[in-house]
């Protein structure tokens, strides 16, 4: 009696650990989804207090400035031409 009662415990204790396991996944869903929630209403109200919120964006009209300028070479040493 004693081994088939100690098959069928060790049975439901492995499948109890898998159901833990699926439930504690399903659970971080949730309160990962609430926790984004209350951590964007926070950041909104620093935002608001620190005064960032009333400084406008930084326009982005295109690749930098800089690297549309051309690049001048008219003060470069005249380059020796090879043979």
């Amino acid at each position: 009696m004693t081994r088939p009662s100690l098959s069928f415990l060790s049975a439901a204790l492995l499948c109890a650990q898998s159901l833990t396991v699926l439930a504690a996944g399903a659970a971080t869903d949730v309160a990962a989804t609430s926790g984004q929630a209350v951590r964007e209403a926070v950041e909104a109200k620093r935002d608001q207090a620190s005064g960032v919120s009333k400084v406008a964006p930084a326009s982005k009209a295109g690749p930098a400035t800089v690297l549309d300028a051309p690049v001048v070479t008219d003060d470069a040493p005249a380059q020796a031409q090879q043979p």
